[in-house]
């Protein structure tokens, strides 16, 4: 779906560096915008909502556009605004009377997708999915409805007032172990402090829920220093054995390293989870797979070692060489813990 996704893509290509011009985005917007006008079914009005333009907005509806009119994939304008991150269209379009229970269809592969598409959305999922709160409040007061995937969305970016609400919702078995859970997990993998305490404080057991990955490894899997601080501090258990995905049980002491892949950019960070899990009594004798935590980190600085070995003096392998050598820093700074 290409106007859904332009946005995100562009702002992905922008912030992986991927030498993308801003005439080049302006010239692949012009052939975007064709070809949604061609393909997709966008109306003028869609188009406005894409580009913000919130006076254009008001002189279609003004001239009897079709606030609802939906394109091939039943995106609406407000569905686009929201998506695009534009806050002022959003506003205009749900003061003027948008549809803010749109559902819309999964978007298949194609063009400006990279991995698949786009999933089936709505316009208060995708407030939620960009943070904005003050649309989020809009479109409940419109009366958004709302079910248990979109209180774990709200997890990302949501605050005590916003929890407070969706807990006042009909249809939503808001105070079971698994919505609560769920939105404790995503506000862990966000570092969503405010919201951390809010679920704590209303009946989210702080070693989640039956099968899911506990909220300290999703704070962790996102290097979240301060979610892991907040979730020891309020009861956690560094050494509470799950079993979500797979058959064999794992250990919140298996994640003393299993962080360590080359993704892993905040060092610092994941070297004050790594002390925060010691301190609090992690079982570093706990075998993963077959390994001790200590095991782990050992062999992932051997494979950073011998990957620094095979690189030759040309400056691309010593630009590879010298980011190597700052994973190997940290993995040997992570073995000295661990051995302690």
């Amino acid at each position: 779906m290409i106007c859904g996704k332009i946005g995100v893509k562009f702002r992905e290509m922008r912030r992986r560096n991927l030498g993308v011009t801003w005439l080049g985005l302006i010239g692949l917007t012009a052939i975007v915008f064709s070809a949604c006008s061609s393909n997709e079914g966008v109306t003028p009005l869609m188009k406005a909502a894409i580009a913000d333009d919130v006076t254009e907005i008001q002189r279609l509806l003004s001239t009897g556009a079709e606030i609802d009119d939906r394109s091939k994939y039943d995106w609406t304008a407000l569905v686009f605004a929201i998506q695009r991150g534009n806050e002022e269209s959003a506003v205009s379009l749900i003061k003027a009377g948008a549809d803010p229970n749109v559902v819309t269809k999964r978007v298949p592969p194609g063009f400006m997708a990279s991995n698949g598409g786009y999933f089936v959305t709505t316009p208060f999922r995708e407030a939620l999915r960009e943070g904005n709160l003050k649309v989020a409040h809009l479109l409940l007061d419109s009366g958004s409805q709302v079910g248990a995937d979109d209180v774990k969305l709200a997890g990302r970016h949501g605050d005590a007032k916003l929890f407070e609400r969706l807990k006042t919702l009909d249809g939503i078995d808001f105070d079971s172990p698994e919505t609560l859970g769920a939105a404790l997990g995503t506000a862990a993998n966000k570092g969503n402090l405010k919201a951390i305490n809010w679920l704590l404080a209303n009946g989210a057991s702080p070693n989640g829920f039956d099968r899911s990955r506990p909220p300290l490894v999703e704070a962790i899997s996102a290097t979240e220093p301060e979610a892991v601080r907040l979730l020891l501090a309020r009861g956690a258990d560094v050494n509470f054995v799950y079993q979500p995905y797979t058959t064999q049980p794992d250990n919140l002491s298996s994640q003393l390293s299993a962080s360590l892949q080359m993704h892993v950019q905040d060092f610092e960070g994941h070297l004050d989870i790594v002390k925060q899990l010691v301190a609090a009594g992690a079982d570093r004798s706990f075998r993963y797979n077959g390994e001790t935590p200590l095991d782990r980190a050992i062999r992932d600085r051997d494979e950073t070692l011998a990957s620094i070995a095979k690189r030759d003096e040309s400056p691309a392998e010593q630009s590879v060489s010298k980011r190597l050598q700052g994973y190997l820093a940290h993995e040997n700074a992570v073995i000295e813990i661990l051995k302690d």
